[in-house]
């Protein structure tokens, strides 16, 4: 079952720092540079407290969180996050930028598809899971949106594929990926498939020679 997204929100201020030094001194004391950008306005150069994003995204569900950017005590601006930098090294955000949403303007987004159960095909017949989709486009409002997509797979047995189309979604929101793409099948382990042609192959050897045999004797 998908839950509809929870608006959260943050603080930040204009910045007039935008040189490499200027960033570098700013980053050291625990502010960082963003970007907001909209497709009214000239992109916004602010910068926010590390520690705050940092504990907003461990707190947030799913990918695209609604954000209420509050800037310079100004009415908040709802926003979504485009892009996060991080450093190679220690995975420290270094650069966010953000993008700011109309309410009632549809936009395009990526949501996560979650499988939920466990499948017949693996508890009773030795299958494997194979996850093939994680995530599919969507077009829907902003207040719309939902953390993630849940399919239920426990049905499954092997051979079995659940497909783009087979994701249960609200009307409010328009699915973009190809319908027919498989998002889960339930496969039996190359192991054991390859066990299987080998049967196979040796039934076949012995009706040949079995055949033989009894043409020779006749």
């Amino acid at each position: 079952m998908s839950t509809k997204k929870q608006s959260v929100s943050i603080t930040a201020e204009r910045r007039a720092e935008i040189g490499i030094n200027q960033v570098k001194k700013m980053r050291r004391t625990g502010l960082m540079p963003c970007v907001v950008y909209g497709s009214d306005s000239e992109p916004c150069h602010i910068k926010i407290v590390h520690h705050d994003l940092e504990t907003l995204l461990r707190h947030t569900a799913g990918q695209n969180p609604i954000i209420d950017l509050v800037i310079d005590k100004e009415p908040p601006k709802k926003v979504l996050i485009r892009e996060i930098q991080r450093h190679s090294l220690s995975d420290r955000i270094l650069h966010a930028d953000f993008l700011e949403i109309s309410m009632t303007q549809t936009l395009r987004v990526d949501i996560e598809v979650e499988t939920v159960g466990d499948p017949v095909g693996v508890t009773q017949e030795g299958g494997l899971v194979d996850r093939l989709i994680r995530s599919v486009s969507v077009e829907c409002l902003p207040g719309d949106l939902v953390d993630n997509f849940e399919i239920d797979i426990s049905s499954l047995r092997v051979g079995d594929t659940l497909l783009v189309k087979d994701i249960p979604h609200d009307p409010s929101i328009t699915i973009l990926t190809q319908e027919d793409l498989p998002v889960v099948t339930v496969a039996m382990p190359r192991v054991a498939e390859e066990a299987v042609e080998d049967d196979e192959a040796d039934a076949a050897e012995e009706a040949v020679a079995e055949a033989a045999e009894k043409e020779a004797t006749e």
